[in-house]
């Protein structure tokens, strides 16, 4: 596979992960906030606590059709399409780490310029968007795994395996605290939270609660996701290394070998709590091991399935606007949130509270209007709106040495020749 169609194709991967993703987060906006509104209201009614649902206990059963639409996305979108994002992440970073090499850049220095953008990206998406943003956990994991890509030969799955380990240990934790409560004082801090953001019915109001709670909304991508971030990063960037992503024979029968193995674990891992065939313990540690430890192996199959896939369907149009998609995934994934706060939430159209059939709807809606933006704007630009502000200001800083490098007449003797490749994988 030449680089150009290599590049094509983890783009697209890109696109499938970020619509994937928001099939997981528009139930966020639809039904959760709007579940904890109306027990806020039960409350006031009544003076009895009326919070919603635990994180841990099912929300829905396959016994109705709005049940069972609801449990279909769950078992298909929950974290598994987030974990593709975040290995496709990795291979980013290794793209750019080797870059750096070819440059003669030293590593991880600007790497971290980008990243401190990226955070305060995420922490202004926070503030004024929506409260669930990955960026700012996204960034902080990247610290930590760019200089691990300096490490050589095992000693980069030593890596991968310590910072595995490290994410295996305390999701372990957390089924064990499963097992003892059985769900019912687990989340609760969440509901809490939700409380606060969904009943406030201004904007200004809903900023000042994520500003006011700043530190308890930020408990997932502060120290749940991290070691688990780290460790997709570092996988992502192996993969790269080892020449995963090409078009050979080998790497096709080792991404086959990859996506039966993990389909077979992860897929009746995700299914089994869903059918309440097992004991109700062990139902909750499951629930409770779902987004952070199950869906990451059905993530890896979706990588590979997706790969596969996608080879064989290069030229049509489906490939192309999921490339385009991928191109603008930071533009893509803010719109989306903008564009759900305003037609769902109370200070917005408020369309919200909406059946499961309902939100499958508004997803398919969305994700169309998603991929006409993203065609529209890419028919004169080859990079979204973000990503091009984040070029920019990722670039500034450094443009002297980059004209110091063009000038120099050894330039391309070095090694340090065309870096395209590492742009379209930023």
């Amino acid at each position: 596979m030449t680089a150009q169609r290599r590049n094509a194709a983890i783009d697209a991967l890109r696109g499938v992960a970020v619509l994937g993703t928001f099939a997981s987060n528009i139930w966020i906006f639809t039904t959760r906030h709007n579940l904890a509104a109306a027990a806020a209201e039960r409350e006031s009614a009544h003076g009895q606590a009326g919070l919603a649902p635990t994180h841990f206990e099912p929300l829905s059963h396959w016994k109705t059709l709005d049940g069972a639409i609801a449990l279909i996305f769950e078992c298909l979108s929950n974290g598994k399409f987030l974990a593709l994002l975040s290995i496709l992440f990795g291979v980013g970073m290794c793209a750019q780490f080797e870059s750096a090499q070819r440059h003669g850049y030293r590593w991880p220095w600007r790497y971290y310029w980008r990243t401190a953008l990226l955070f305060v990206d995420g922490l202004l998406h926070h503030l004024f968007v929506v409260e669930f943003d990955i960026l700012m956990g996204y960034a902080l994991a990247a610290f930590v795994a760019a200089p691990l890509l300096l490490l050589r030969g095992a000693w980069r799955w030593v890596a991968v395996a310590l910072a595995a380990g490290t994410h295996l240990a305390l999701e372990a934790r957390r089924a064990v605290e499963a097992l003892r409560t059985l769900g019912q004082s687990l989340g609760r801090s969440d509901e809490t939270l939700e409380l606060v953001s969904a009943t406030s019915l201004t904007y200004g109001a809903q900023v000042s609660a994520r500003w006011e709670h700043f530190w308890a909304y930020r408990q997932e991508a502060f120290v749940l996701t991290p070691p688990l971030s780290i460790t997709l990063f570092l996988l992502g960037a192996q993969l790269w290394r080892s020449g995963w992503f090409d078009d050979t024979d080998r790497a096709r029968a080792q991404r086959k070998r990859l996506a039966l193995v993990t389909l077979c674990v992860g897929a009746p891992l995700t299914v089994l709590p869903t059918l309440e065939l097992l004991p109700v313990g062990i139902n909750f540690a499951l629930y409770s091991l779902q987004r952070y430890t199950i869906a990451p192996i059905v993530g890896l199959g979706y990588l590979c399935v997706g790969l596969t896939l996608l080879e064989r369907r290069r030229d049509g149009a489906t490939f192309a606007r999921l490339s385009e998609l991928g191109r603008s995934s930071l533009s893509v994934y803010v719109l989306q949130n903008i564009l759900c706060s305003a037609l769902f939430y109370r200070w917005g159209f408020a369309l919200a509270p909406l059946s499961s059939l309902q939100t499958a709807l508004a997803w398919i809606a969305l994700s169309v209007t998603l991929t006409l933006c993203a065609r529209w704007w890419s028919r004169g630009q080859r990079q979204g709106p973000f990503e091009r502000l984040w070029r920019w200001l990722s670039d500034a800083p450094f443009a002297q040495r980059s004209v110091e490098d063009h000038r120099d007449p050894k330039r391309d003797e070095r090694g340090l020749g065309d870096d395209r490749d590492e742009r379209r994988l930023r």
